[in-house]
């Protein structure tokens, strides 16, 4: 039993501001708390920390009035409200450096999200935790816990410290409209966090924030594999494959020693590159590399191709 509880609380638990501060003064923060919140956390580190929390009547709360203290020490405090009237709350924070404050809560109000290089047939496929630094991305974003007359209107990028990098309208999906495409999706420097912004059922506005910091990653090189031996009678054709997979663009290539077989190519994707020899000879013996790179590194597949026997003749009868 304990255990179910313990699932059903992470599986409720929502991120609601998350901010690294390097401000030495008082700072105060306006915050929505929606009519879906069950309990609220306000929890706040630093160096001589204190933090002030009114409700949307401007009222202090204190442990007189439903302040539950989790955590009461120097450099963290940690503090509950169940059952929180909706409305903005005001967070005023004090610390004689830089801090960090997180509120979260219990709600069945989330959303999901996730990244891809290629648009998703009906949004459907596999999509990344991480977006793909210096390419366009594809986001989907998905709230889930709400309904009509509920709405979702606004998806942000916030930085650590809570500044907007960038915003836009959440245009839903026909066919599902708590469902957004974010098409041309590019992931600013550094960690940010995915905010959605909305009104529930009651017409309170929520913030929802993703659970962690996300940063943009470099793909993983190409990999890429060809045959390590071919044989082929003298005077016959041949063909060398490599085959190429990348989920970004890379350039590929094939030589021999120093000597560039044909042009760089640009593909993506899983293709085949090839090098055809109409009539081998003693000189086209030897070490065949195909490279390929993109953004996240180089790979090489080597292919020894070897010339055996006499002369092939071909016999029409």
């Amino acid at each position: 039993v304990l255990k179910f509880v313990e699932v059903s609380v992470r599986a409720n638990k929502v991120n609601i501001l998350s901010v690294d501060a390097s401000d030495v003064d008082i700072k105060t923060y306006s915050v929505p708390i929606d009519s879906t919140l069950e309990r609220v956390t306000f929890s706040v580190s630093g160096s001589d920390i204190s933090i002030k929390i009114q409700n949307p009547d401007g009222a202090l709360l204190t442990e007189r009035n439903g302040l539950q203290r989790l955590l009461s020490l120097k450099s963290a405090v940690s503090v509950a409200v169940r059952r929180p009237r909706a409305g903005v709350w005001k967070v005023s924070v004090n610390c004689s450096g830089s801090y960090t404050l997180r509120i979260t809560g219990l709600s069945p109000l989330h959303f999901l999200y996730g990244f891809s290089l290629i648009p998703l047939l009906n949004g459907r496929g596999g999509l990344l935790r991480r977006p793909y630094a210096g390419f366009r991305n594809f986001a989907v974003v998905k709230v889930q816990g709400l309904r009509e007359p509920g709405s979702v209107y606004k998806v942000q990028l916030v930085d650590l410290v809570g500044k907007v990098q960038q915003e836009v309208i959440f245009a839903p999906r026909p066919e599902e409209p708590f469902t957004f495409d974010w098409v041309n999706f590019q992931a600013p420097r550094g960690l940010f966090y995915i905010r959605v912004i909305g009104r529930d059922l009651r017409g309170h506005e929520f913030y929802r924030c993703s659970p962690t910091a996300i940063s943009a990653v470099l793909p993983d090189s190409p990999k890429v594999s060809a045959d390590s031996l071919v044989e082929v009678l003298r005077g016959s054709p041949v063909t060398l494959t490599c085959m190429v997979d990348s989920v970004t663009p890379f350039r590929v290539q094939w030589t021999k020693g120093r000597d560039a077989l044909g042009p760089v190519l640009t593909r993506v994707g899983q293709v085949n590159v090839t090098h055809s020899i109409r009539v081998t000879t003693d000189r086209d013996e030897g070490s065949y590399t195909c490279f390929a790179s993109n953004a996240g590194g180089t790979a090489i597949a080597v292919t020894r191709l070897v010339v055996k026997g006499k002369q092939a003749y071909r016999i029409y009868t």
